[in-house]
């Protein structure tokens, strides 16, 4: 691959990224990566597509691993750290969402 590939890549995903920021996202497809959302309450119409926890949770396996081995480094340790507090926030929202009835709908709910 060379430079001009790379900055050919680099634009497409750049412009993927303004797209996302401009309508609501429902599905990601750039080069190398597919990623496809839940589209609607799972209680409605049945699991379709990840959650944003999925996504971050596969993101913590992929760095666990490498600090388990020879790239263990404080970036790592900083990122999983963060990852783990999103995910955690992530995992907060849902339970405050299931106790207020608001889970699987589309409301807002109380913080």
């Amino acid at each position: 691959m060379n430079n001009d590939d790379i900055q050919k890549l680099e634009t497409e995903k750049k412009n993927m990224i303004f797209e996302y920021r401009k309508k609501e996202l429902k599905e990601v497809d750039v080069p190398y990566i597919k990623v496809k959302f839940q589209d609607g309450p799972v209680k409605e119409v049945g699991v379709n597509g990840c959650q944003t926890e999925d996504l971050i949770d596969i993101c913590i396996r992929r760095i666990e691993i490498f600090q388990d081995g020879p790239f263990k480094c404080e970036e790592n340790k900083l990122a999983l750290e963060y990852l783990r507090i999103a995910l955690f926030w992530l995992e907060k929202r849902t339970k405050n969402r299931i106790k207020q009835g608001v889970e699987g709908q589309d409301f807002n709910h109380a913080s």
